[in-house]
C-alpha cells in the first residue's frame, strides 16, 4: 500500500497553496523568536485559548473536522496558543 498524503490537507482549491502557507508559517516563528528575545511572553493565558478557539469554531472559515482554518492553513489548535498569533479574519 503506497502512502500518499491526504489530499484534504494539501488541496490548494481549500487552503492557500504549499507555499504561501510555508511563507506564512516562516513569519510566524520569526515572530514567536522575536517575542522570546525581546523576553515578552510567548503563550496567551489558558483563557485566551479558549476565547479563540470558541471564535474559530464559530467562523464559517474554520475547517471543524480538522480543526484548520481555509483562510491561512494553520492548525489552529495550535496556533491560538501563541501571543504571536494572529487571526487572517482579524477575530483575535
Amino acid at each position: 500500500m503506497e502512502n500518499r498524503p491526504n489530499p484534504d490537507l494539501i488541496d490548494e482549491n481549500q487552503y492557500p497553496n504549499f507555499w504561501e502557507q510555508i511563507e506564512s508559517f516562516k513569519k510566524f516563528t520569526k515572530d514567536v523568536g522575536q517575542k522570546a528575545v525581546e523576553r515578552h511572553p510567548i503563550f496567551v493565558t489558558s483563557e485566551e485559548v479558549n476565547h479563540r478557539m470558541i471564535t474559530c469554531t464559530q467562523c464559517s472559515e474554520f475547517n471543524k473536522e480538522q480543526k484548520r482554518c481555509y483562510k491561512c492553513g494553520c492548525f489552529m489548535e495550535h496556533k491560538i496558543k501563541f501571543t504571536a498569533a494572529k487571526c487572517p479574519m482579524d477575530k483575535w
